[in-house]
């Protein structure tokens, strides 16, 4: 009776360990597979990130000027001339010898100087850093 036991205890023991390792290799997969999304999550994110910061996209409102919008969420720098405000720099990406910013209204491309655009309530106002 004592050797039946011993080895129903022994088959117990057994099962526990064998079962403790298939949690184990089973909770390893779901960390690595957890792992591996939140890295192409990252990934997908500073891609993303990369991408807007060439484009900046902003909402009319009845009265403001294009400037002013931008001003109120972005950081940008501009000189004034007498054809109006010259955009030079929007959140520290400067124009270069081959790349500008240019802003659109309703998908249709300003004529005129930011600080001279009045917008309308809800215009969809897109600043896109463009070459040449």
């Amino acid at each position: 009776m004592k050797k039946i036991s011993s080895l129903f205890l022994l088959l117990i023991i057994v099962a526990i360990v064998i079962s403790s390792g298939i949690y184990y290799k089973n909770n390893q997969q779901e960390i690595n597979e957890k792992s591996k999304a939140q890295n192409n999550t990252e990934t997908t994110e500073a891609q993303t990130a990369e991408i807007d910061l060439k484009v900046v996209e902003l909402t009319g409102v009845e009265g403001k000027n294009v400037l002013e919008i931008l001003k109120e969420k972005h950081k940008v720098e501009y000189t004034d001339s007498a054809n109006g405000a010259f955009i030079s720099s929007i959140n520290e990406l400067k124009n270069s010898d081959s790349e500008f910013w240019q802003f659109s209204v309703n998908d249709i491309d300003s004529t005129v100087a930011a600080d001279k655009y009045i917008t309308k309530q809800d215009d969809k106002i897109k600043w896109q850093y463009k070459g040449f």
